[in-house]
């Protein structure tokens, strides 16, 4: 069998082995990368919620105290004197 252009068996059973172990590591290594991928997108997604549930709280918190002096400033406005028109 020394034919030329003859491939032993064995040789093309190896080539076909080293092929399907090829793919099968491709195969695995998209898999893997799909659920990395699956699962950076669920922890960004859950940080954005939390940053900006953490800036409304903020805000909400911002503006209270807002209020609250306006309020407050109100309240104590026959403190300043009576005073009334431009300041200056």
């Amino acid at each position: 069998m020394k034919q030329k252009g003859f491939i032993p068996f064995t040789a093309a059973a190896l080539v076909i082995i080293i092929l399907t172990v090829a793919v099968i590591g491709h195969y695995q290594w998209s898999v893997h990368q799909n659920r990395v991928r699956s699962i950076n997108d669920s922890a960004s997604s859950f940080l954005v919620a939390s940053v900006a549930s953490v800036q409304n709280d903020l805000k909400r918190e911002a503006r209270n105290s807002l209020y609250g002096a306006i309020w407050e400033a109100g309240k104590n406005a026959g403190e300043f004197g009576g005073r009334t028109g431009k300041i200056g």
